[in-house]
């Protein structure tokens, strides 16, 4: 294994490469350690000339097709590498950089040893951009560059997420059904969060609601029963309210990342997976569904959603994240259901109501009749 370890005023600490797709040329790593190399920013060049790719820069000049697999760095193992401005490990700056991160498996042409999920993402970095059009651009240009990570990754684009709430059902459960497009089935995970708390219009608005649906039901539970009868709905007796929701309940750790965030489906393999219609690249429908759901505290909270298919990297709208955008997370409309009360054992008999003393006694109907 062969090493690098040295320190540049300019880009590439270690290795500093152009290479014209014009001519054929071959950049490729067998197996080579870069570590503990530096890029310093040199105040007496333009801001483009240093301070990137602390291990290696590599510009490109014209188009470049990866299928040729000129560039290969597969064997590069990195190291304690660092960068004055980006790209820590690698800075990458070529026109066809995406389209060489999408080749192969997940950007195995430049990532080297770098893990995803658990490397620093600032390790490898780079920018869709010819090498002279770089070397030209104003620091705000440059700075919309990204982690390379981003650019192999199938990012998904979530357009819209409902939860519908059973709260007459004894379990609780909740159904997510989520629209979105590049969902991948068996890899798909949502991370759901507390986005701000709602005002009190807001508050007011949904008990509003509440009370509508709760006295449309309990009027079709009185149809041909007298006023004065007491109706006792499934699942609740006298003193419970029609919805119990405890906002302070702790959720089994497997779940949480931290107090106000959930990641479904929980890394213990266990669950269901999230249930997928339609094809990557068209519109699609996720669903899933959770037994708990007294963490949901819906009438306080408004709550958002991002996806991701490596559960790393989590985009909602455009399929930006929210350090891209941070309206990015798409907000969760909540959807509550009732079960209609209209099973007659939950129900007092009226005849009983109109006599209390009046008792069903089975041994009279088995008493013959006097003549």
């Amino acid at each position: 294994m062969k090493e690098k370890q040295f320190e540049s005023s300019g880009n590439g600490g270690g290795i500093y490469t152009i290479i014209d797709f014009a001519v054929q040329c071959t950049f490729i790593i067998n197996d080579t350690l870069i570590h503990e190399c530096k890029s310093i920013t040199n105040n007496s060049l333009s801001y483009p000339e240093s301070g990137f790719g602390g291990g290696i820069f590599l510009g490109g000049l014209g188009n470049y097709d990866p299928s040729t697999e000129l560039i290969d760095l597969r064997g590069m193992k990195i190291y304690i590498n660092t960068a004055d401005k980006y790209g820590q490990s690698l800075y990458v700056a070529m026109k066809d950089v995406v389209r060489l991160c999408q080749y192969g498996t997940q950007g195995e042409y430049l990532k080297g040893d770098y893990t995803d999920g658990t490397s620093n993402k600032n390790d490898l970095e780079g920018i869709p951009m010819d090498l002279s059009t770089f070397n030209s651009s104003s620091p705000q240009t440059i700075e919309q560059q990204q982690p390379l990570e981003l650019m192999w990754g199938i990012l998904g684009i979530l357009k819209s997420a409902q939860v519908a709430v059973n709260v007459s059902n004894p379990n609780g459960k909740l159904t997510f059904n989520l629209e979105g497009q590049r969902m991948i089935p068996g890899q798909l995970n949502v991370k759901i969060f507390e986005l701000r708390d709602k005002t009190q219009e807001e508050i007011d608005q949904d008990q509003k609601e509440m009370d509508y649906k709760y006295n449309k039901n309990n009027l079709n539970s009185l149809k041909g029963i007298s006023q004065q009868t007491i109706i006792i709905p499934k699942h609740q007796t006298e003193n419970q309210q029609q919805i119990f929701i405890n906002s302070n309940l702790i959720i089994e750790k497997k779940l949480h990342n931290y107090d106000n965030e959930i990641i479904y489906p929980p890394e213990d393999g266990l669950s269901i997976p999230i249930q997928i219609e339609g094809e990557t690249q068209s519109e699609q429908k996720a669903t899933f569904g959770m037994n708990e759901y007294k963490w949901l505290n819906f009438k306080q909270k408004v709550y958002g959603i991002v996806i991701s298919n490596d559960r790393n990297i989590y985009t909602g709208k455009d399929g930006l994240t929210i350090e891209e955008n941070e309206n990015a997370a798409v907000q969760m409309e909540v959807i509550i259901e009732e079960e209609d009360v209209d099973d007659e054992s939950e129900i007092d008999d009226p005849q009983k109501e109109d006599d209390p003393q009046k008792e069903d006694d089975p041994q009279k109907e088995d008493e013959p009749e006097e003549e």
